[in-house]
This record gives structure tokens, C-alpha cells and sequence, in this order.
């Protein structure tokens, strides 16, 4: 214990103070400018004589006790009932008790308080009522040394309350018989009640106190103190023979804020109480050991500084504070002399955790005033947690918090060296040189410290500790044994095992333990690869499992009897917790513990057909361009959009790229690879749906990119490319079927009116430009788009193909239907006219022409022509060109050699072109009518055949009629 109070540091020390004021109500303006250092200690007495001005600690009260019956204890005082104290031990999650106001704070520990005595009331029954139960809480191990197992702490609670009907060995049978899980159960639900979070489980079985041996001189009290310790025959803690008037005492330097006390009498007074209340409390907090608030003594003395000198400075006054406790039976006597050169070690650990307030104060390394030292019988071959000392590294960090030793006694650096290292100087009178980077201790000539598993397991070379490891050596696990104070020797030495031990989680505890991952397989568990877990915060796979608790022991269940059922503290399923750490550890990701069987898949027919190197997505990412057109960019309501690398960059944009792999065999997206797995084992892909799409159109487009195969997939293995010709080698891929000059696309420039003017095959004005050819229209900036039979073919989608294929064996395209409306036979009509010497729908209709006789179509005769003029030219121009003016916007020119005379293009058709727009449903019927001999009834697409053709019709036929004509004369 003198070990621990003198490892308390001014920084840990003054923020627990300043929470602890806070939630009192009282301003925390203060600092703790001193190391903690432990007094001499007193002699057993019936009272201890005080070496300094204040309260001194005496022996603690003691009581008048009768036990009705052996064993477990209760208490009677004339004119109250007979009360039995019950005790077990509970862990919960203390980050909940420090978030929040002052306020808020204590009306959730308040809240908390009520609901455990009610459903302690209620679980007891026997007409024992809520306000009856009183409840006290003891740590079971210091907040210091807690190291860095997350936020959960371990309290033991003591609960009293009277016996109604004096039956005391029912109760005392009924509170003895109450199961731990039980418990756990009813405190969450009361908890709930109350809204307070439900994050406590119990982990002890419930015990009855006994009673003490001691009498009491308040009339007042009512039964055993949970206070008192249990007897013991150890030694004493604090020397010779156990006696509960043994004391341990230490002192601190404090300083506050004189303005924050500036109040009446009365105020200042209440302010003294609730301040002294709340430095109780946390040192208590900090102690553990079952130290209670209510045990310590503390006292206050003014430093040598006068209170003007004070006052002139800063408006801050220092007072030493001195405080005393009784000495618990928990702790070895070789703790009381261990070398205070360890003071910083578990403070430098935790402060990150306790509290994020930094202040000035004086860590000095100091000795204790004992004269007694002890040699330690044990070493580390003796004492450690491994499964053999061969596992053993005594060099391993506890933590990766380090320190810089300083000796006050043997350093000698000024304060002027210690500024220029950038490190913190203390005052002349408590001299200390503070600094928080090894480089800068190194400047100084001082050592760098880390906790080593080898400082780490000399704190267990005391009192109970050796034997309990011992026995757990010699019957090869932990099981059943634990310390007097209930304390689980298994879970004691868990943190420095998982530290430690080279083949963790084997260990004393465990010697045949095996390894338990996220992943499929232990095998496929890559321990060195980085755990991204946010914020910046990285750690590798084995050091992520190596700092969970709550989770590693549901793995462990996970792999003895599955996932189901499992979950979080925080209400997660355990096969939903796995997949993150899986995607970054396993080998065969996305399979998990939980989900075995999955596996990465692409949409493609095959994996063989995957590419997953093929860039599937590209878009430039936050471009800070104003003006976008500067850069080759588009301006999109203000934002850049940036079609190649080059413009992103120069924009100020990062280019970036999703390749196939990252979209499915790197992808998180666990819906899509569930669905991916389902439809490789045979679940229809329009029955899955992927966040509101059937799984057939989310791979739809992916596909084309990604499979070789398309528009073959995961979802159709039998789907093949299709054309809308006859026959796929009949397909002209590289004809054009349309194209056109674009002025507005990343790259091209619009011309103004006059350039474009004097562009031969370009018309336009000052907002609009348009070239009849490619070399026209790259002449005055702008960029030739195509499309081609095969970009056509590109943008159908599988259905289109399905569609086709479906017709294909059918050997019709009739009543077949894409998307349920449209027509197949339509669908295909333009791209086949263009792109095949026959039709998918059509294969074997003949060429018709509109005349009775093939010979008599005349397929150069012009139909009609126009001459494309834009701007017109003046009158005298158009004039002196045999056009005909019309007005400033109109000359009429009827020949080519007059149209391009004066500035304009001229276009014709022929009999040709014009019927190359007929569908092969109008070839059909023209030779139907030409079978039959007259045109009567027979149907062309969207009309009947002879207004079908009446256009170009007769013009175009030697005779002057067209078939339809010549069979109505002849009738």
C-alpha cells in the first residue's frame, strides 16, 4: 500500500480531485504540486499520535455483534431489528459515470443506487422494502492499477438489510442461494427502468458477511460495517501482527484558486466539507484495496509561502494535505518497502484514460521513511503467467506509454537545460524535469522507461499471489482458485499473459489454449496485417485480438457452439461484429467464424472470366478550380467535372479509380456478396434484392466491364452476345450509324460565327456551330462523335440479349416482347437496317422495290433536294447565283452548282435512299402482294401497303405507278 500511495502522481491525483469536486458542486480550481509521500508509520495503539497539526487516524469503531446462529453474521442494537449483510462482486462500465455534467453525473448514480435496492428488495421478498436496503460500494483493485482493460471496473457491493420476521437463517439461506446470473438480470432490468445503461453483470456468488468481533461505542449503529476487514492470519500489511489500528499515511502539495472561495462564513464551511468529501472520495478511487471514502483522514496545512505573497502573485494558495488510512488486510508487507523508483510507472499508463486535463505539480521520486525492507523470496521463474518460463518475455511493454526517469537525487540538470530539451522544469524547491518524448529525455542523459512484464509480475511476488500460481502450476489451470478477498487469480493474470506470453492464449491458465480469430479458419489469420479501427488508431491483427475481452470470449463460444444467439455488450451480433476485423485479417475473407461458407465471388459466368484489374469506375475527386473551363473541366452548378486525369489534376483534383477487384472480390458490401453466394448456389437473381435492386440489375452493368463472357453472368451462365442480324457474322461492327460535331465536350471549342462561316461543309452563328464531316469540323475546334453497330450493341442490356436468344430458338421474333411492351421486331429494325444485309426478325425477306418489275426502279432518280443556306446571303448574291430571294433569312436555290455558288450545302435523295428506310415488314408485303397479285389487305407495320409506299412510290418506277397501282388497273 505505501507502494501505491507513493505511485500516485500529482497529474493522476489532481484530475480524479477535480472530477470529484466537480460532481460535489465545488470549484476544481486547483493543482497538485507535489509527489505523494507516505509517513512514518505508526505504532499499533488504541490511538495513533499525529505528526502534524489535524485529525489523526484512530481505530476504527468497532461493534457489538451476536450471531444467532454459526457462521454468516447479523447484528442486533437495542431498539432496532436484526440485520444481515450480504456482499458480491459486480463489474460495469465506468466511462458511463464520467460523461455528462456534475449534475447529471450524480443523478445517474443516484438513479443507479435506487434501482439496485429495489430489485435487491424485490429479489429478497419477505416484506423486506427497497428503502431498507442500503447498499456500499468498495473497489476491488485501485483505478491506477487497472492499466488499460478498457473501461470496465469490478466493485463489490455490500447490502444490509433488517430481518422483518427475525427468521435470519431463512434469509440468510435465501440471499446465499442467489445465482449470479439471476442477479445480472434483475439490476439490468431495474437499471432499464430508471434509464440507466444496463452494462453490469455479476461475477460472484452472494455471500453473507461474518461477524466482527469488535464493539462499538455508537449506540446508533446498526449491525456489521462492510467497512471492517475479514479476519485474517496473515501479517500484517503494515508490520507484525494483525491490528486494526495499523495505519498507512501520505501527503500531497495542493493549490487552488483563492477567488473561487471567496464567500461567506457559512458557504466557505459547506464548501470545506463537500471539497474534503470529494478528496475522500477520489482517494479512494485511486487507493482500491476496499479503502473507503468514509476511512480516510485528511487534514490540511498551510506551506511556508505567506498569504500575501500569494495573493501578489497568481491569487493561488498551497496547502499540504495529509491524509491517513487504515491499513487493509489484501496486501503483502514486502509491498510497503519496495524501491519508490517505479512512482511514475502505472500513472503514466493511465492518465490518458482517467482524465484529459493536464497541470502543473512535481512528480519528485521520494523514499519512504521505513526502515524495514524485505528480500523478496520469489522470482519471475516463479512468478509469471505463461505456460512456461520459456514463453516468458520479461522485456515485453506492457504498454507502449513510456516515461522519462528521473532521479532528483543523482540527475543534475539545471533548469535552463531542462527548458532548451522543450522539456518542463518544476520549482527550485521540489526540482523536476518532466519530459513526454524519449528524444527529448535522451538530450537530457536521462533513460527512457517502459513498463516491462518483468516490473509487471514483481508486483505478484507478494502476499497470496506465489502460492495461488503455484497450485495453478502443479494442477495445470486456475480453476477455483482465487484470493480472500474473492478475487479470480485466472482473470488477474489474463492482461499480463496476453502482454507476455510469447504463445498467447496458451498460458498458466490455460496450457492447451488455442488461438481464436474471426476468420473461417485459425490458419487463414494473418496476425501482422494492420486493423484500421478509425480516427487514426491502428493496430495489427494479434495485438486487436490481444486487447479484447468481451469479444474474445465470444469467439471463444462462437467456435464451441456457433454464432447464433451471440451478441454484444452493445447489442451487436457477434456475425455482424466479425466482418470488419475478418475484411482486414482472414485470408479467406469474406468467410467468417460465423459465416463459413462464404466466398468472393465475381458477377461473371466463370472466375475464369473475371477481370479484376479492369478500371471500373474513375471520377475526380474534390477539384478546387473556380474556373472549370480553364482546366479542360466542365462546370456543373459550380463544381468541376473532370473527364481525364489530366484535367483533374490541373483543377486541383485527385484522380481516382475503382478497379472490378475492389467492386467484388475486395468489396465490404455485405449484401452484395451474400446475394452473389446465393445465386451461385442456385437462388434465382431476380428473387435477391441488393439494396432495393434485384441482384440480375445491380451486376448488369458491372458485368460488361468486368466479365469476358458478357452477357453471360452469375445470373444467366447460357446468355450469349447477340446481334440484330440473321446470322453474328453477318454483323458490320465498325459502320456508323450516326455521328455528329461536338462543341460542348471536355476538349472541344466553339467557334465563333465567322470561323465557322468560312469552314467549308460548317454553318452556324455566334452560339452554335455545325460541320457536315470530320475533317470540318476538327478544323474549327470541335470533336467527330460516332456511333457505331457495335456501341449500339454495347448499351443493350441483358434483357435485350435474353430476348433475342429466346427468339433465335424459337426461330420468330413474334410475341416476344422487350420489357413486356415493345415490340422485338421494332427494337431491332434500325440497327439492322444499318448494321446487317439481314434481319434477326426478317432472315430470309427479299428486297423489294415499289414497282411490278424490279428492272423498271429507277434507284439514282433524285426524290428531292434542298440547299441548306445558313446565314443567307444578301438579295444581289442570291440573286447573281439563279436562287430566287425570299427575305433576309431565305434564298431559294433549286440547283447544286447554284446552292454551293452562293455559300449554302446542297443535299439530295434518290429512290435508293428513301426506300432503305422501309422495314423488312414492307419488303414482306411487297412480296406477298406481288404472290397475290394485287395489294388488297395486306398489311406494312403501321399501315396498309399501298400508303406504306406511296412515298417515293410511282416516281421512282419506269411506269410512273407503283405494283399497288398497276394490280388496281388491271382489276
Amino acid at each position: 500500500m505505501v507502494q501505491l500511495v507513493e505511485e500516485i502522481q500529482p497529474k493522476l491525483i489532481c484530475a480524479s480531485l477535480k472530477n470529484s469536486l466537480s460532481n460535489f458542486g465545488v470549484p476544481d480550481t486547483l493543482e497538485v504540486t507535489s509527489a505523494v509521500t507516505v509517513e512514518p508509520i505508526q505504532p499499533p495503539s488504541s490511538t495513533t499520535t499525529s505528526p502534524h497539526p489535524g485529525p489523526s487516524t484512530t481505530s476504527p469503531p468497532s461493534s457489538t455483534t451476536t450471531s444467532p446462529h454459526p457462521g454468516p453474521s447479523s447484528t442486533t442494537t437495542p431498539g432496532h431489528m436484526e440485520n444481515i449483510t450480504g456482499r458480491f462482486v459486480l463489474t460495469y462500465d465506468a466511462s458511463v459515470y464520467t460523461q455528462g455534467t456534475a449534475a447529471e453525473i450524480a443523478d445517474l448514480q443516484a438513479k443507479s443506487k435506487k434501482a439496485f435496492e429495489q430489485s435487491l428488495a424485490a429479489l429478497l421478498g419477505h416484506g423486506v422494502k427497497a428503502e431498507e436496503v442500503t447498499t456500499v460500494w468498495k473497489t476491488v483493485a485501485a483505478l491506477i492499477q487497472s492499466k488499460e482493460r478498457r473501461e470496465m471496473s469490478e466493485v463489490i457491493c455490500f447490502f444490509t438489510f433488517p430481518v422483518p420476521s427475525g427468521d435470519v437463517a431463512t434469509m440468510v439461506q435465501l440471499v446465499e442461494e442467489m445465482q449470479p446470473d439471476i442477479l445480472s438480470a434483475s439490476f439490468k432490468s431495474s437499471l432499464s427502468e430508471f434509464g440507466v445503461p444496463d452494462t453490469v453483470e455479476v461475477t460472484s456468488a452472494v455471500t453473507v458477511e461474518p461477524p466482527t468481533s469488535s464493539t462499538t461505542a455508537s449506540s446508533g449503529s446498526s449491525g456489521p460495517s462492510p467497512t471492517s476487514p475479514p479476519p485474517s492470519t496473515t501479517l500484517s500489511p503494515c508490520g507484525g501482527t494483525p491490528n486494526p489500528a495499523s495505519t498507512v499515511e501520505g501527503n500531497f502539495l495542493l493549490s487552488y484558486d483563492l477567488v473561487d472561495f471567496n464567500a461567506t462564513a457559512e458557504e466557505l464551511g459547506k464548501l470545506k466539507d463537500t471539497g474534503t468529501a470529494a478528496i475522500q472520495n477520489s482517494l479512494a478511487l485511486l487507493i482500491g484495496h476496499s479503502v473507503m471514502a468514509q476511512d480516510i483522514q485528511v487534514s490540511y496545512m498551510p506551506v511556508e509561502a505567506a498569504f500575501l505573497q500569494t495573493k501578489q502573485s497568481n491569487l493561488s494558495i498551497a496547502v499540504k494535505v495529509v491524509f491517513t488510512f487504515p491499513c487493509p488486510q489484501d496486501i503483502a508487507p514486502e509491498l510497503l518497502s519496495q524501491a519508490v523508483a517505479q512512482i511514475t510507472e502505472v500513472l503514466n499508463l493511465k492518465v490518458s484514460i482517467i482524465t484529459s486535463t493536464w497541470f502543473s505539480g512535481t512528480p519528485t521520486t521520494t523514499t519512504t521513511t521505513m526502515s524495514t525492507t524485505t528480500t523478496l523470496p520469489y522470482t519471475t521463474e516463479d512468478v509469471h503467467p505463461c505456460a512456461s518460463f520459456d514463453d516468458f518475455t520479461p522485456q515485453a511493454k506492457m504498454s507502449e506509454y513510456g516515461w522519462c526517469e528521473y532521479d532528483a537525487s543523482t540527475a543534475n540538470v539545471s533548469e535552463l537545460a531542462c527548458l532548451d530539451a522543450g522539456c518542463q522544469n518544476y520549482d527550485a524547491e521540489t526540482p523536476y524535469c518532466y519530459c513526454d518524448t524519449e528524444v527529448k529525455c535522451a538530450a537530457l542523459g536521462l533513460t527512457w522507461m517502459y513498463h516491462t512484464c518483468e516490473r509487471e509480475m514483481s508486483a505478484y511476488m507478494h502476499g497470496e499471489y506465489p502460492a495461488l500460481i503455484e497450485t495453478a502450476r502443479k494442477q495445470g489451470n486456475c480453476s477455483g482458485l482465487e484470493t480472500s478477498w474473492h478475487q479470480n487469480i485466472e482473470q488477474v493474470l489474463e492482461w499480463p499473459a496476453r502482454m507476455c506470453c510469447k504463445s498467447w492464449p496458451k498460458k498458466l491458465c490455460d496450457v492447451n489454449a488455442e488461438l481464436v480469430t474471426p476468420c473461417k479458419d485459425p490458419a487463414d489469420f494473418m496476425p501482422d496485417n494492420i486493423l484500421d479501427h478509425g480516427a487514426g488508431v491502428n493496430f495489427t491483427c494479434k495485438e486487436t485480438l490481444m486487447n479484447w475481452w468481451e469479444e474474445y470470449t465470444l469467439l471463444e463460444n462462437a467456435s464451441k457452439t456457433g454464432c447464433g444467439g451471440l451478441q454484444t455488450s452493445w447489442g451487436e451480433k457477434l456475425v455482424d461484429f466479425v466482418i470488419h476485423p475478418a475484411t482486414y485479417c482472414c485470408r479467406s475473407k469474406p468467410a467468417t467464424l460465423c459465416e463459413p461458407d462464404l466466398k468472393p465471388l465475381s458477377p461473371c459466368k466463370d472466375e475464369s472470366d473475371y477481370h479484376p484489374e479492369k478500371v471500373l469506375h474513375e471520377w475526380c475527386d474534390s477539384p478546387t478550380a473556380t474556373d472549370c473551363g480553364a482546366f479542360g473541366c466542365e462546370d456543373h452548378g459550380g463544381h468541376c467535372y473532370c473527364k481525364t486525369a489530366t484535367s483533374c489534376e490541373a483543377a486541383g483534383g485527385t484522380w481516382m479509380t475503382k478497379t472490378c477487384g475492389a467492386e467484388f472480390h475486395e468489396s465490404v458490401d455485405r449484401v452484395m456478396i451474400k446475394a452473389l453466394n446465393a445465386a451461385a448456389n442456385g437462388t434465382s437473381c431476380n428473387d435477391l434484392d441488393v439494396h432495393g435492386q434485384s441482384l440480375a440489375d445491380s451486376i448488369s452493368w458491372s458485368a460488361i466491364t468486368c466479365c469476358s463472357n458478357w452477357p453471360a453472368s452469375i445470373c444467366n451462365k447460357d446468355a450469349k452476345r447477340m446481334t440484330p442480324c440473321k446470322s453474328a457474322s453477318d454483323f458490320n461492327p465498325d459502320t456508323v450509324m450516326w455521328a455528329y460535331c461536338d462543341f460542348y465536350s471536355n476538349g472541344a471549342t466553339m467557334p465563333n460565327a465567322s470561323t465557322c462561316q468560312a469552314q467549308s461543309g460548317c454553318r452556324g452563328d455566334e452560339h452554335w456551330c455545325d460541320c457536315s464531316d470530320q475533317s470540318s469540323c476538327e478544323a474549327v475546334g470541335g470533336m467527330w462523335q460516332s456511333h457505331s453497330c457495335e456501341k449500339e450493341i454495347e448499351q443493350w442490356t441483358p434483357e435485350h440479349h435474353e430476348v433475342l436468344q429466346a427468339a433465335e430458338a424459337d426461330g420468330t421474333c413474334s410475341g416476344h416482347l422487350l420489357h413486356g411492351h415493345t415490340k422485338l421486331e421494332d427494337l431491332t429494325h434500325w440497327p439492322a437496317q444499318t448494321c446487317c444485309p439481314q434481319s434477326v426478325c426478317f432472315p430470309n425477306v427479299e428486297k423489294m422495290t415499289p414497282c411490278t418489275h424490279k428492272a423498271d426502279f429507277l434507284a439514282t432518280k433524285t426524290v428531292s433536294s434542298w440547299c441548306d443556306l445558313y446565314p443567307a446571303p444578301s438579295e444581289a448574291d442570291c440573286v447573281a447565283q439563279n436562287c430566287t430571294y425570299h427575305s433576309e433569312w431565305y434564298c431559294e436555290c433549286s440547283t447544286e452548282a447554284s446552292c454551293v455558288g452562293a455559300g449554302g450545302r446542297f443535299t439530295a435523295s434518290n429512290c435508293t435512299s428513301e426506300t432503305a428506310w422501309w422495314s423488312p415488314e414492307v419488303h414482306k408485303a411487297l412480296k406477298e402482294a406481288i404472290d397475290k397479285g394485287t395489294c388488297a389487305d395486306i398489311q406494312a407495320g403501321w399501315g396498309s401497303l399501298e400508303q406504306v409506299i406511296q412515298y417515293p412510290g410511282g416516281m421512282c418506277c419506269d411506269s410512273g405507278k407503283t405494283m399497288c397501282e398497276d394490280f388496281a388497273a388491271q382489276r
